[in-house]
């Protein structure tokens, strides 16, 4: 099978967590490849938030829909979109 479609065919999401920090080296290319995924035209509109405070990843679980698991989560990044990361001239 072409690799890229065998690790498309492979993806899967994870809801449950081990109560263990991540790596240091492991959270940095974590970041690394969501900095490198693909935005429409290239423009990266959106800022990556790393979340460690248990308060406010209580707060963004029920603020995205009400998901418990990111509560529970280790540290976690979350991508955010908005105006503010907009270039100028597209205001």
């Amino acid at each position: 099978m072409n690799p890229s479609l065998d690790l498309i065919h492979r993806r899967r999401s994870v809801r449950a967590f081990l109560d263990k920090p991540v790596e240091p080296d492991v959270r940095a290319q974590v970041l690394r490849a969501a900095m490198r995924a693909p935005t429409a035209g290239n423009m990266m509109l959106y800022s990556i938030i790393e979340v460690t405070k248990p308060e406010v990843k209580k707060t963004l679980a029920e603020t995205c829909d009400n998901q418990p698991f990111i509560a529970k989560a280790p540290p976690c990044a979350r991508r955010r979109r908005g105006r503010s990361s907009w270039p100028a001239a597209t205001r």
